[in-house]
């Protein structure tokens, strides 16, 4: 059963073969079950088609292998350097860029209006730091919602390390030589393999 029943209305027989030899299915004889969550009908000029084996095949395997993009925000004041994170991302499966930051204030703004999975978050941006970025993630998370930082940056010291650690960043990675581990957390987070 596709998730159809008939209706009282039905007089005549509501599938109907037409020229190239499929079957259709007469819109006005069929409601679809209230608890049916995916239609697997096609609509083609007023009448409803039921699908091909292979269709309805095709659709299953495609819904239990995808599962949603990771969100993703990206905290970065350079714009070459958010060109080329950006178009490294958009590469990956599973992630999906949702905005980008180049301040504190819009920063913070951001993760809050569209509560990112993901964000990557540079220390030095054009107004303010991202330290204040991962502490407003770290204090507010009912507004950030479940946002898992990681900071990109070339202030690598250390100490700036672990304040970054303390605030709630998952991982660091140094801008200078670590853009293939940033890119391989973030392959891990989207659950796709490098």
């Amino acid at each position: 059963m596709i998730g159809a029943h008939r209706t009282s209305r039905c007089g005549q027989n509501p599938i109907q073969t037409v020229g190239n030899g499929r079957q259709t299915l007469d819109s006005s004889s069929f409601k679809l079950k209230a608890d049916v969550t995916v239609a697997t009908f096609v609509v083609a000029s007023n009448r409803l088609r039921l699908p091909r084996r292979s269709d309805h095949v095709q659709l299953l395997r495609t819904m239990s292998s995808s599962k949603p993009p990771i969100s993703t925000v990206i905290v970065e004041d350079n714009p070459a350097l958010l060109e080329l994170l950006t178009g490294m991302l958009d590469g990956i499966d599973g992630i999906r860029i949702v905005g980008s930051a180049a301040s504190e204030a819009d920063a913070i703004a951001l993760i809050h209006a569209t509560r990112p999975q993901l964000a990557i978050v540079d220390l030095e941006l054009r107004e303010g730091t991202g330290l204040r970025v991962l502490s407003a993630i770290q204090s507010t998370p009912s507004e950030s919602g479940s946002t898992r930082a990681v900071v990109f940056s070339n202030h690598a010291h250390p100490v700036v390390r672990s304040r970054c650690l303390a605030l709630g960043a998952e991982a660091f990675f140094d801008k200078s030589f670590q853009m293939d581990e940033l890119l391989e957390f973030v392959n891990g987070v989207s659950g796709t393999s490098t």
